[in-house]
């Protein structure tokens, strides 16, 4: 009588192929950067307009440019 061949994970399921607390760590972390870069993207656009207004209103200043660079 042969053995069956152990269950396999569902290929198509991302996570499938990793230890479980291996795969809930990269899980919470891809959680992590999406909600980062969401508050990111919320950010910008909501200031978007703000700076613009700055950038073309008043001249250029070193406090301005340290602006520019530091986002």
């Amino acid at each position: 009588m042969s053995e069956c061949p152990p269950q396999l994970p569902n290929a198509e399921t991302a996570l499938a192929w990793l230890p479980p607390d291996i795969a809930a760590q990269l899980q919470a972390s891809s959680y992590l950067y999406v909600a980062v870069l969401g508050a990111w993207i919320w950010d910008f656009l909501m200031s978007s307009w703000q700076e613009f207004t700055m950038l073309t209103k008043y001249r250029f200043s070193f406090p301005q440019v340290a602006y520019i660079i530091a986002r």
